[in-house]
């Protein structure tokens, strides 16, 4: 499932009811449907687990901010990878790139 854009939470939410995702501040959520006349957005988060299945419920729009490139970088890759992409400077010619 694709998603429309790369949010951070800025506040923790409890679920008030069935359907509600909890999130954390600083939490990574996937926006996968927003709805201009509610306040509501349906989102995900990556799994606690590699076993488990990704979380999705709706989130209050006014607690997440969308993400900086970089940070929509993160999210498609794990840590590790996005810090050895960081190594690479595409200034450099292409003979320097060994």
């Amino acid at each position: 499932m694709g998603f429309l854009s790369v949010c951070t939470a800025l506040y923790d939410y409890q679920p008030q009811a069935d359907g509600e995702l909890e999130i954390k501040e600083g939490e990574l959520l996937y926006i996968l449907e927003k709805d201009s006349g509610d306040d509501w957005w349906k989102a995900k988060k990556r799994a606690a687990a590699e076993d488990d299945d990704e979380p999705v419920g709706l989130i209050p729009n006014n607690y997440v901010e969308q993400v900086s490139v970089e940070g929509r970088m993160r999210s498609s890759f794990t840590l590790l990878e996005f810090q050895h992409l960081r190594q690479f400077s595409f200034q450099a010619p292409i003979s320097q790139w060994t």
